[in-house]
């Protein structure tokens, strides 16, 4: 018991040094959640003690350090299975699993955070556990992370329409439905993608294809405003004609460089002169030497370039 409280003391002061708690924690919240996880602790064991050897066991593992046994028994307590269901305790134990890399942990973590299920909503937090899991390629983990990004407000460095459609737009060209829908609403407002009832038609058709709840009444409002066949829209014939493996990457990269000020004629995800024209006047402009090439670098770069945020497209004013 004395052993499981010192853990539970350093937890909880790593928590209030953590740079996500450190602007909004005051004396008196520390206080309040060092007592807090004091009495959770007292009353987890309790509970494990009373489940029975099966728990106790994995209990024990877990103290040790084993990062799946944390996650199972952080299941445990999510879920309710032989002791009663804390979200708390449960996050406490997904969290030192997370830390050792384990990605179902990270993921639970993220999405807890996400939409404040059993802890306040925190998107700073979630983007921490789930931005490297969508860069792995998991596609729940693309389509919150594009969310965060669309729904952050400003000032915040998470405030950033563009890089939420690239990461929906991986989501969806992979198949994710929800993705897709909502891929599909941005084309329709010109939200951090090109204003485009083509575009708009073509990912509210995938998502309606996939049995999306949303999708099918998206789509008779937007029939009305359709003046072409979906066969003529640019995006189908962007796909077909030039596709790319990194179309969401391109789109991105010509989306910022036209927030930024770089002429182009079209923003279609197609990989052509006028996109490398513009990277290598972004290149000469601000002195780099990024490759004339979709590259975590030119991302990263035109990521964290503050004007895209400061200095938003016509279409979104």
């Amino acid at each position: 018991m004395i052993s499981h409280t010192i853990t539970v003391l350093r937890r909880v002061t790593s928590l209030t040094a953590n740079r996500h708690y450190v602007k909004s924690v005051s004396w008196q919240t520390s206080i309040t959640c060092l007592f807090t996880g004091l009495l959770l602790s007292g009353c987890t064991l309790w509970q494990i003690q009373q489940a029975g050897p099966d728990l106790q066991a994995l209990h024990a593992q877990a103290q040790q350090g084993d990062g799946d046994s944390q996650f199972r028994l952080g299941l445990r307590f999510y879920h309710g299975l032989e002791v009663p269901q804390n979200y708390p305790t449960a996050y406490d134990y997904f969290r030192q699993a997370a830390e050792q890399g384990h990605q179902q942990a990270q993921y639970l973590l993220g999405a807890a955070f996400y939409e404040g299920k059993g802890v306040p909503k925190q998107l700073e937090e979630a983007c921490h556990w789930l931005e490297p899991l969508a860069k792995q390629g998991n596609l729940q983990a693309q389509y919150i992370v594009g969310m965060i990004f669309l729904e952050a407000k400003t000032p915040s460095q998470l405030a950033d329409p563009a890089w939420g459609a690239y990461w929906l737009s991986k989501a969806a060209l992979a198949g994710h439905s929800a993705a897709q829908y909502q891929l599909g609403i941005l084309h329709l407002e010109g939200k951090g993608v090109p204003k485009h009832l083509g575009d708009a038609y073509h990912w509210l058709m995938m998502a309606h294809q996939q049995n999306h709840p949303e999708a099918k009444q998206a789509l008779t409002t937007l029939q009305k405003q359709l003046k072409t066949t979906p066969q003529e829209h640019r995006y189908q014939h962007a796909l077909k004609n030039k596709a790319h493996k990194d179309f969401a990457a391109i789109q991105f990269v010509q989306y910022r460089l036209q927030q930024l000020g770089y002429p182009l004629k079209h923003i279609d995800g197609i990989w052509g002169k006028q996109t490398q024209h513009a990277i290598a006047k972004y290149n000469k402009q601000n002195q780099l030497s990024l490759p004339q090439e979709i590259s975590p670098r030119l991302l990263q770069a035109l990521r964290d370039d503050q004007q895209s945020i400061l200095q938003p497209t016509p279409q979104e004013k």
